[in-house]
């Protein structure tokens, strides 16, 4: 990683705007943006030195100051200020904010409401937003006990799921517990700890080990077993995308839209967990004593990215 470099490509067009996208070193085109004309200003000096800040917003556990804690899935970033650097390097006012409670802020500033922030990509993110716009229980300087991470802010990483329960779930829909955790074991991006639930306590799970992205692909593999038969409905680009949990999720959809019976039941699977994992947390919340919030648990907004 530390010897790649990327390409910044702009096409300032005349018509609808400026296209942006930033290329790998082998030419691959990693991201793509527009920038409406209406934003290039009066003279070229402003467009090209209209950088005045810069916001970031990322997965993971943060320092106050802008430090890696907690990377999951990327832990050689952890312990790197990112904030810091770029700040650094550009010379401008930077600031870094975890996805979910980014997110969660968004939500807050169109609805104006308290709400629960629910997000699914790598992991399970999550925000409690007060109804006057601020992050409650945020997980900043985390001191690495599970006890103290508040399951609101990071629901995946604080919430656990009983393997018994599991098990039984697995079960119901004609599916292997075991298969999954050998899958669980083979996946080279986990922990050695991945069997292992909060508090290290062996017979839960993380609940993102399951709910998120990479997690639903694990479900699916788990569903199909040895049976190839889902493959007749994808092309031969998306059978070979299967095993790649950031494009996986789009394949399995269109399979449950079609009526393939192993993507319905990873979902029905999915949901099912997802219910546990929510009562999980209202449980938590009346066991703690959290201050009662109607719209946390009545209503939780969440994106699935």
């Amino acid at each position: 990683m530390e010897n790649d470099r990327f390409y910044l490509a702009l096409d300032i067009g005349a018509g609808a705007g400026a296209k942006m996208g930033i290329f790998s070193e082998n030419k691959n085109l990693l991201r793509e943006m527009m920038l409406p004309k209406s934003q290039y200003g009066n003279h070229g000096d402003e467009f090209a030195k209209a950088l005045s800040d810069i916001g970031i917003c990322c997965a993971g556990i943060l320092t106050s100051d802008g430090a890696f804690i907690l990377f999951k899935n990327q832990p050689q970033f952890n312990g790197y200020n990112i904030r810091a650097a770029l700040e650094e390097h550009f010379s401008v006012p930077t600031q870094i904010e975890n996805d979910a409670d980014a997110g969660g802020l968004a939500e807050w500033g169109v609805l104006n409401m308290e709400l629960c922030y629910w997000v699914f990509g790598g992991g399970w993110g999550g925000a409690w937003i007060s109804k006057d716009g601020e992050i409650k229980y945020p997980s900043y300087d985390w001191d690495g006990k599970d006890s103290s991470l508040h399951c609101s802010n990071e629901p995946g990483y604080a919430i656990s799921l009983d393997k018994l329960t599991l098990k039984t779930l697995f079960y119901n829909i004609g599916a292997s517990y075991d298969r999954f955790e050998r899958i669980l074991l083979e996946d080279k991006d986990l922990p050695d700890s991945a069997l292992i639930g909060p508090n290290n306590n062996r017979d839960t799970l993380r609940a993102e080990t399951i709910l998120s992205g990479p997690g639903r692909c694990r479900l699916f593999r788990t569903v199909v077993g040895d049976d190839d038969f889902y493959e007749r409905f994808l092309n031969i680009h998306e059978v070979r995308e299967m095993h790649d949990p950031s494009v996986a999720g789009a394949h399995i959809s269109k399979l449950s839209s079609m009526g393939v019976e192993a993507a319905i039941k990873t979902d029905k699977l999915y949901g099912e967990i997802l219910a546990v994992a929510a009562q999980s947390f209202k449980t938590l919340g009346y066991r703690r004593k959290w201050k009662k919030c109607k719209h946390a648990w009545g209503s939780c907004y969440y994106r699935k990215h």
